[in-house]
């Protein structure tokens, strides 16, 4: 009855990915980057404090449907997230896999401490995780996942290239 809503909305592929980030900022670039190419759920609230969020036991679910995880990376997350992704028991998330997406690892790490040891309290060894509010970080970061966002379409032609048409013109904008 309504066969004109199909022109107003845009093309999805035969599925969409389930891609879940940790932090809102990360969440939000996920869904700028992927479009309707996946859906995307956020662990934390823009309330809570990604150094103390509680690993409660329902993120666990939502982990294990994941097919992307994106973190933010320098031990931000390391209170509570590794726990859960273990519990959560998808291979597809694990440390090193297509489907972890750690968002340092493409931006410039400030702030490395020479050295660490238990007498400065609660620093971070690998850099100060605090670069999401820089805009280049953020344009690495939304490369970077629309990159890892294609690898997961690769085999389906069409999808792939509306993503990256997407991807292109969303970074000339």
């Amino acid at each position: 009855t309504h066969a004109w809503l199909g022109l107003l909305l845009p093309a999805t592929p035969a599925f969409a990915l389930q891609v879940v980030a940790t932090l809102p900022t990360l969440a939000t670039l996920a869904r700028e980057v992927a479009g309707p190419h996946a859906t995307v759920e956020c662990l934390l609230s823009p309330r809570q404090d990604p150094h103390y969020a509680d690993a409660r036991p329902n993120l666990i679910l939502t982990l294990n449907r994941a097919d992307l995880l994106v973190v933010n990376g320098l031990e931000l997350e390391v209170g509570w997230l590794p726990g859960l992704v273990r519990q959560a028991r998808n291979t597809k998330i694990q440390t090193g896999t297509a489907g972890y997406f750690d968002a340092s690892s493409l931006v410039l790490r400030l702030q490395v401490p020479g050295k660490v040891d238990r007498a400065m309290g609660d620093i971070h060894p690998g850099g100060n995780p605090h670069f999401g509010w820089d805009p280049r970080a953020a344009a690495l970061i939304a490369v970077g996942l629309g990159k890892a966002l294609a690898e997961h379409y690769r085999d389906d032609y069409d999808t792939l290239r509306r993503l990256l048409t997407r991807m292109e013109t969303w970074l000339n904008a």
